[in-house]
């Protein structure tokens, strides 16, 4: 007997469904999300389940950062390598344990 396949969102699944996902992905799902690419050149993201009866294709959103999102962080002061908050050379706020013994 072939399983019955479903494609479906994870904002349209049951509760129970839900649950299902929970037990085979108890450290969560962001590491198994693969790309489907669609014949017209579209995709989208998707986890996969198995049931005893059904196997579940449930697309999933994912951020993409985009250039102009990264640029945005850029200017909030957020960008990596960023060394004008770096204290680690300033001595004089490092107390000096021995001089007290």
């Amino acid at each position: 007997m072939d399983k019955k396949r479903v494609v479906t969102s994870l904002d349209k699944i049951t509760p129970e469904i839900r649950d299902l996902i929970a037990k085979q992905y108890p450290l969560g799902w962001k590491d198994r999300v693969f790309r489907i690419n669609k014949p017209n050149g579209e995709f989208f993201h998707a986890i996969t389940l198995d049931t005893p009866e059904t196997a579940y294709l449930i697309k999933v959103p994912v951020k993409v950062d985009s250039k102009a999102d990264l640029d945005k962080e850029d200017e909030k002061g957020y960008s990596v390598g960023d060394s004008d908050d770096d204290d680690t050379n300033n001595q004089e706020d490092i107390a000096d344990d021995t001089d007290e013994a």
